[in-house]
């Protein structure tokens, strides 16, 4: 596994052709609105390979439906998708597909590590916008 890099790096990667995509899709998300949800699904994505690097897992729950919707419109612009996941992690990062029977379904002791990462990695202004707490 290559090394993580910087958030700050992970998070500045602009790409106006997905932004204006998702506000074609979401027409009730401003530019302002989709910006943010592209940066923090920029950031869950990092904080992502950061458990896995770590053997711990993270999931698309419910409350991170709208960044899993993002991430869907920049999986589909497929060159820039695969440019950004190759200089930024040094592979392809495939969108996985969860069982339903087992889709979202975490103890709470892992929701609560998992939320503390949320919280220690990528800062309380992200949770407080992406989980409503």
């Amino acid at each position: 596994m290559s090394e993580l890099p910087l958030l700050d790096d992970v998070i500045a990667y602009q790409n106006e052709l997905v932004i204006n995509q998702f506000m074609k899709q979401y027409p009730d998300k401003s530019a302002a609105d989709a910006r943010q949800i592209f940066q923090d699904f920029l950031s869950w994505l990092w904080l992502s390979e950061s458990r896995l690097q770590r053997n711990l897992l993270s999931h698309m729950i419910e409350p991170l439906n709208i960044l899993d919707a993002m991430w869907h419109v920049f999986i589909l612009h497929t060159r820039a998708y695969s440019d950004f996941c190759q200089q930024y992690f040094g592979r392809y990062l495939h969108h996985e597909v969860e069982h339903e029977d087992s889709a979202g379904v975490m103890t709470t002791e892992d929701l609560t590590e998992y939320l503390n990462d949320c919280y220690d990695c990528l800062g309380q202004e992200w949770l407080v916008r992406n989980f409503n707490c």
